[in-house]
């Protein structure tokens, strides 16, 4: 594993976190359902965007067991959503 490009990420995420912190606003119980998917959204494309270009000189690389858990990962997500629309593993595992 890439010491260099884990701790990069790790303070990344970690000053994401403050910057919650430090805005004032509405707490996610306040907001509404289309309000939350669409800041869900809005975070996801900007994380993506600022990953790709934080890794682009030193790629972040995965160990291949964390492959194979994700992949297990969503292969069972996808299992769920297809036996109940409605299922989420995000609420699911949102208590671990």
């Amino acid at each position: 594993i890439d010491r260099i490009a884990v701790e990069r990420v790790g303070k990344d995420f970690m000053d994401r976190f403050q910057a919650t912190l430090n805005t004032e606003g509405e707490w996610d119980n306040q907001l509404s359902d289309e309000e939350k998917r669409a800041i869900n959204k809005s975070k996801r494309a900007k994380l993506g965007e600022e990953f790709l270009t934080m890794n682009s000189d030193v790629p972040f690389i995965f160990p291949p067991t964390w492959t194979f858990v994700f992949r297990a990962f969503m292969s069972l997500d996808g299992i769920g959503k297809t036996l109940d629309p409605k299922y989420d593993m995000t609420k699911i595992a949102k208590p671990y």
